[in-house]
């Protein structure tokens, strides 16, 4: 099994993570190659299973079908990255960073308005909101600040499960904790909660078909 080796001299253990569908082992300086060989052959079935998830996770490429919050646009390649909510068309330009603009234009103009409802209708008022592709989650709030960060992920779920995330966020003005008056705060929102979380964390999010 092929795989890229890094040595760090700030590293105390080996460790395995797959990156774009490639393996890549960080370990300290002294680890012997022999060491690693043996640790990615005890790893072997975790990691196959990683590099199956990635391999199907859908690539946004020219032609296909690409649903923005329940909506189906045409995805179409451009000299621009850009949405036509009149076409119903998304061109895209293969840059990476340009997708993510976009996503967060998106996200500023359609989900910003549903936020401000939730927002309002809990009792809440000039709270700052934020958008940013966060691998690891869905969204965040800074209680102190009054900062609700949201992942432009949510663009690509359905609109119960964006609301399912706004709330959960909302409720950590009151409890910035995972704590059982917490939850009890989510479901007295939303009593379908844990039915509609359970749909949002099995979303394959879609993502920008590498150039080559």
């Amino acid at each position: 099994m092929e795989y890229q080796w890094i040595k760090n001299k700030r590293y105390k253990n080996v460790s395995i993570r797959i990156k774009e569908g490639q393996i890549i082992v960080t370990s300290p300086v002294q680890t012997s190659k022999e060491f690693v060989d043996t640790f990615v052959n005890q790893h072997t079935h975790w990691i196959q299973k990683q590099l199956a998830a990635y391999e199907a996770i859908p690539r946004i490429r020219p032609g296909m079908t690409l649903f923005i919050l329940e909506r189906p646009y045409k995805v179409v390649m451009g000299d621009v990255c850009a949405i036509n909510l009149d076409k119903e068309t998304i061109t895209i330009d293969g840059n990476e960073k340009h997708w993510q603009i976009l996503l967060k234009e998106i996200a500023q103009n359609q989900i910003t308005p549903r936020f401000h409802q939730w927002e309002q209708a809990m009792g809440y008022s000039n709270l700052t909101i934020r958008y940013g592709y966060y691998a690891s989650k869905w969204g965040s709030c800074r209680k102190d600040m009054g900062v609700i960060a949201l992942s432009t992920k949510l663009l690509f779920v359905d609109w119960e499960e964006v609301d399912s995330v706004i709330v959960h966020e909302l409720c950590h003005m009151k409890y910035p904790n995972h704590s059982q008056a917490f939850y009890q705060e989510v479901l007295d929102w939303m009593p379908n909660y844990w039915e509609v979380h359970k749909h949002l964390i099995h979303h394959c999010i879609p993502v920008l078909e590498k150039k080559g």
